[in-house]
């Protein structure tokens, strides 16, 4: 496992390196996070582009455009394509697919336009921007290429930990993995049931039987999981968290969460960052 955690590693440092940019991975389905909470990819998560921390005042706008309006564009698209946001910070977005599961999106950049206006911008800022490596497009045609093998990789790589690790496999490594991938969807025990190949009552007496706990409780649970990383990666109104993590709207979010955490989402978010 130590051997696999490395060679994803490396591919990540390879890619880094070769450009001289930064990635970032939005892992929406857990496959790059072990059974144990381990991150294979730790702290790549939050854009560390010293232009990206300039605006930290106007994060919820840049999560907008990462986590909430690239993160969908790719899942729609299914396809890399370039990103550039308010700042005029440009990245190439790639989407990783597990069958037909959008398991994550990676985020190659930071890179400046060359005829980006900064006119109505800070000299500090400016002074930032001119320290990006310019995009081209030569530079895409590169990356692209290897960011769409070196990302494939690391996900063939990630799910094969899946399949090894104990707790991944059997009928609860299936009902772990449904969860996880389909925690966002408006799904219920029959769906489950399906996946599994057994009747709904053998379904729900299956579930009591690993777990001690109903479909809806597991369901829950994995959705108040996807809650609070957004909560702590994103600055995210919590509306779009609800939308992201499969509530309804985020008043039946915030009654859930208390109910499990006996706090407000806001009252976690600001305990997790100041934990950072």
């Amino acid at each position: 496992m130590e051997d696999t955690v490395k060679k994803i590693r490396s591919l990540r440092e390879t890619l880094e390196n070769t450009f001289h940019a930064k990635l970032t991975l939005h892992d929406h389905i857990g496959i790059f996070t072990l059974p144990d909470g381990t991150k294979i990819l730790p702290g790549i998560n939050i854009h560390s582009s010293p232009c990206c921390a300039f605006w930290y005042s106007s994060r919820e706008r840049c999560g907008e455009h990462c986590n909430y309006g690239a993160t969908r564009r790719a899942a729609e698209e299914k396809k890399p394509f370039v990103a550039s946001c308010f700042c005029g910070v440009t990245e190439l977005v790639m989407p990783l697919f597990s069958g037909n599961i959008h398991a994550a999106t990676i985020f190659a950049g930071m890179f400046r336009q060359k005829n980006f206006d900064l006119s109505s911008f800070p000299l500090r800022y400016r002074r930032l921007y001119q320290q990006m490596p310019e995009w081209s497009d030569s530079v895409r045609e590169s990356l692209e290429a290897l960011l769409f093998s070196a990302g494939y990789s690391m996900l063939m790589l990630a799910e094969n930990l899946r399949k090894t690790d104990k707790s991944e496999q059997g009928r609860a490594g299936e009902i772990r993995k449904f969860f996880r991938t389909c925690y966002a969807q408006n799904t219920g025990v029959s769906d489950l049931a399906e996946v599994l190949g057994l009747s709904e009552s053998r379904t729900i007496h299956l579930l009591q039987s690993e777990f001690q706990k109903g479909f809806s409780q597991l369901l829950t649970e994995e959705r108040l999981k996807h809650v609070e990383q957004l909560l702590i990666e994103s600055d995210l109104p919590l509306r779009k968290i609800a939308e992201m993590s499969g509530f309804s709207n985020e008043y039946y979010l915030s009654t859930v969460f208390k109910k499990y955490h006996g706090i407000s989402p806001g009252q976690k978010r600001k305990i997790m960052k100041d934990e950072l």
